[in-house]
């Protein structure tokens, strides 16, 4: 672990910008990476706790209400971009869970997703699919044999039954679009 020179208030919200234009984040992840910049500072052991807990809170008082911080928006940009590479409505919620997302902001996102699909789950079902070659997306001779591991796999990564098998089962791309 290398340590970085040390630390002061006005340091630490050098690199919370740095991070914030590089990813985009949750309030509760930022809190997170600035914690462990903290820790990674030579200064660690003179910076109190509380005193640690006040420059973290201030700064990102400060990105919130510049608007370089806004959770809900976070959510739904992830979500659009996890149901967009085949994740399935479980994987987007733990996703959003794991990035300190709270349950309301999660149910924002899942209800917009909601309103631009007639059935979300069949859509990310697909392009989990066509990501990862199965079903419709294999050679005609390894479909049936593969069959029960493609649904298999579907089942793993949170999709229901139903929608596996209809997805699965789907005889050509062509009848992809006659699903919607």
């Amino acid at each position: 672990m290398t340590q970085s020179k040390k630390l002061n208030v006005s340091e630490l919200e050098k690199s919370a910008l740095s991070y914030i234009g590089k990813y985009a984040t949750s309030i509760e992840n930022l809190r997170k990476v600035l914690t462990r910049r903290i820790k990674r500072s030579k200064n660690y052991k003179e910076i109190s706790p509380e005193q640690a807990k006040q420059w973290i809170e201030l700064i990102i008082k400060k990105f919130v209400d510049a608007n370089l911080l806004n959770d809900s928006v976070f959510a739904l940009n992830r979500a659009k971009n996890l149901h967009r590479s085949g994740a399935s409505r479980k994987k987007i919620i733990l996703a959003l869970k794991n990035k300190g997302i709270k349950n309301l902001e999660i149910d924002l996102a899942l209800n917009s997703l909601d309103s631009e699909y007639r059935n979300t789950d069949l859509v990310a079902a697909l392009n989990y699919v066509r990501r990862n070659r199965l079903g419709p997306y294999r050679p005609n001779d390894e479909r049936k044999a593969l069959r029960k591991k493609d649904l298999a796999k579907l089942a793993r990564a949170g999709f229901s039954y139903r929608d596996a098998t209809k997805v699965i089962d789907i005889e050509s791309l062509d009848e992809i679009k006659k699903l919607f």
